[in-house]
């Protein structure tokens, strides 16, 4: 369970989780299989319970590469649903490898094609985040374009709003990415 990998400090066993529990949303397990990948190849994450200031429920320290879960006893005590907190703060992880190090990110990338191609990606998610802030900014937490990728694979009630924004609508959606979920997809897996 993922309780059962936090206690543990397991953040792979916690994304193996929810990638093969049945009860998340096919989506939700497709995007935890690519965030489990990339998590093994940019390295080392710690995921714990702590008690956290109220109203939060998960928080990603930059600095130790922790997570930490709203919890206390081994129990997680937050509001949103556990699966949607780990993605939720995971996507926080690694965001912080690409958008905080976008130079670097992009010089690690040795093929100069999918180098263009995750640049532009970047660029393209960076004018995504824009509008959609400039939408559903009032109705979400999205003051940065941080907390903009987080919510994007994480929060089904903003996957569906921003699905039936004017520009989405119709937009392909494969394996549940839609807009700029598909575009830092790209940018992340270089493809």
């Amino acid at each position: 369970s993922i309780e059962k990998a936090v206690n543990e400090g397991d953040a792979d066993a916690a994304l193996d989780a929810i990638a093969t529990d049945k009860i998340n949303e096919s989506a939700t397990r497709n995007v935890a299989k690519h965030f489990l990948n990339l998590v093994k190849n940019f390295g080392g994450i710690t995921i714990q319970f702590n008690e956290l200031p109220v109203g939060e429920d998960g928080m990603f320290d930059p600095k130790t590469n922790t997570i930490a879960l709203n919890g206390k006893d081994g129990v997680y005590t937050g509001k949103r649903p556990l699966h949607e907190t780990v993605m939720h703060e995971v996507g926080h992880y690694l965001t912080d490898h690409v958008v905080d190090n976008r130079a670097k990110y992009l010089k690690s990338i040795t093929d100069p094609a999918k180098r263009k191609e995750a640049e532009m990606a970047l660029n393209r998610l960076d004018n995504n985040y824009r509008f959609v802030k400039s939408r559903l900014g009032k109705q979400f937490n999205i003051p940065t374009i941080k907390e903009f990728i987080a919510e994007t694979f994480s929060n089904p009630e903003f996957q569906v709003a921003m699905a039936n924004l004017e520009q989405y609508k119709g937009a392909e959606n494969t394996e549940g990415f839609v807009g700029p979920r598909k575009q830092y997809k790209s940018a992340l897996l270089n493809v």
